[in-house]
């Protein structure tokens, strides 16, 4: 039986590791940057809908735009409860496995479909300005003929990126039991769960791959950064969009 290895075999398999190490690592810290700094532009970007479109419905004529393209909407319920531009996480599922959709969730005339709390058929998805993609982790099922088979890869974080994680910290109330999901009113400010909840405290969203993480903050103003190493998301000692 061999008793140990030779130096010659140690200091082989010692270069090989820092190879591998040196390939590796940066690869993990790159991919990481891209995810973060992709969702943060989209983050800022669902804001950006919500402070620039006009979705105040006071008076059924004003509806008839948005029913005319969308038979299944029902318009004195968007009278009732005005509609949000949203960014929402998909924690779970075979094709949805961390990703986001960012979409208007519309009230409807059928039970099965109002409110529905994801993107479906009816709802407004939002359509990337440079490749005019959905928005959309859902691709396929229960999403409307513009998007189906026309959604965007890059909201899809464990597929595009390896994303092997996305956690979130923000008030109690956040918490949902497949995901969470932020909203924005006309005036940029965030909300949370589908009761629609002005944000108390920050709206932490980590990605992690590899025990390394990168992560998003959303103050209770709307603004929203990535965060620096070391600091909380008080501190905003980062860069925003």
């Amino acid at each position: 039986m061999r008793a140990a290895f030779s130096l010659l075999e140690i200091m082989v398999v010692l270069l090989l590791a820092s190879i591998l190490a040196f390939f590796a690592f940066p690869k993990t810290d790159a991919t990481l940057l891209m995810a973060a700094n992709s969702l943060l532009e989209h983050i800022s970007y669902t804001r950006h809908l919500a402070l620039n479109d006009n979705l105040i419905y006071t008076h059924i004529k004003q509806t008839h735009s948005l029913v005319s393209r969308f038979r299944s909407i029902n318009p004195n319920a968007l009278i009732q409860k005005n509609p949000m531009w949203q960014i929402q996480f998909h924690l779970s599922g075979k094709y949805t496995f961390i990703s986001y959709s960012i979409y208007v969730d519309t009230p409807r005339f059928a039970p099965t479909t109002d409110y529905d709390g994801r993107p479906m058929d009816g709802d407004i998805i939002a359509i990337g300005g440079g490749d005019r993609k959905c928005l959309s982790g859902y691709n396929n099922t229960n999403i409307s003929d513009e998007c189906k088979n026309n959604s965007s890869v890059f909201v899809r974080l464990h597929e595009v990126y390896g994303l092997e994680n996305l956690r979130i910290e923000s008030d109690g109330f956040c918490k949902e039991k497949r995901g969470a999901r932020i909203y924005f009113d006309r005036f940029g400010i965030p909300y949370c769960n589908k009761e629609r909840i002005r944000l108390a405290h920050s709206f932490k969203i980590i990605l992690e791959k590899r025990g390394k993480s990168k992560s998003i903050c959303v103050l209770p103003s709307g603004y929203a950064f990535l965060l620096q190493k070391g600091n909380d998301c008080e501190t905003k000692n980062s860069y925003s969009l």
